[in-house]
């Protein structure tokens, strides 16, 4: 097969059929959409109720900072100065915990 000439539709085939005269696309089973946009193209994309949720969360996640810089600026200091205390009986804990967590 010559690969330089290959469209991706030949390579991965239709999960949804399309219908040719309105230009929609059926839903898959057990989901219902709660947002759709179309473009100048035609095509469409909705989304699912839990989608649009996660959607939501990551536009709201990048307005915050995961890190706390000045812990960060702590920990940094206090390993530089000799001062950083290990507490194995307290990540054993916690890796406990987790493992549990996950377990549920």
């Amino acid at each position: 097969m010559d690969i330089k000439n290959v469209k991706s539709s030949e390579l991965l085939p239709s999960r949804v059929e399309r219908n040719a005269s309105t230009g929609t696309q059926p839903e898959p089973s057990g989901r219902t959409p709660v947002a759709s946009a179309r473009t100048d193209t035609g095509d469409q994309l909705t989304l699912t109720e839990s989608a649009q949720r996660l959607l939501d969360a990551a536009r709201s996640a990048g307005d915050a900072s995961p890190v706390d810089q000045a812990r960060v600026d702590a920990v940094r200091a206090s390993i530089a100065d000799g001062s950083y205390v290990i507490d194995p009986e307290r990540i054993a804990a916690g890796l406990l915990k987790m493992d549990q967590d996950l377990g549920e």
